[in-house]
């Protein structure tokens, strides 16, 4: 399944990137999230809550960021698994700033599910993943600026 989005954030690329990053501000950004601890350069371990449909539990995974330029670009690899099946994507996570002050973050990527999952949220998948990034770039956004 393709997984793209287009988001903005009110602040500059390099204030985008440290959000991006930073172990605390992904933990207060992340709907669902549990807990979430830095285990290498730029990889992360999470425990979060999800529910797609009638498929909810509690997931645990992995994302490592690759082949970065700071403050343009990164490449994402996530991968996770709970008691409604498992999911393992990449994105490529592009920054730029349009005006000063204002990032825009484009996503672009590839996501397979399986299990209980890819049976029952197939066809909810795209929907939850657009909202679960919107929810993710404005919670980025709240949490940066709450910690200055």
């Amino acid at each position: 399944m393709k997984v793209n989005g287009n988001f903005q954030l009110n602040m500059n690329p390099a204030q985008a990137w440290k959000a991006l990053t930073d172990a605390e501000t992904l933990r207060k950004a992340i709907p669902g999230v549990d807990s979430i601890r830095q285990t290498g350069p730029n990889e992360y371990r999470a425990v979060m809550n999800v529910g797609v449909g009638i498929v909810r539990g509690r997931f645990s995974g992995t994302v490592k960021l690759t082949d970065m330029d700071e403050p343009r670009f990164y490449r994402m690899s996530v991968s996770g698994n709970g008691p409604g099946g498992w999911i393992k994507g990449e994105s490529e996570v592009t920054l730029r700033e349009e005006k000063p002050g204002t990032t825009t973050i484009d996503v672009q990527g590839e996501t397979q599910i399986g299990g209980l999952l890819a049976r029952v949220g197939q066809r909810m998948m795209g929907n939850a993943s657009k909202s679960l990034m919107k929810q993710f770039f404005d919670g980025i956004e709240k949490a940066a600026k709450s910690s200055n």
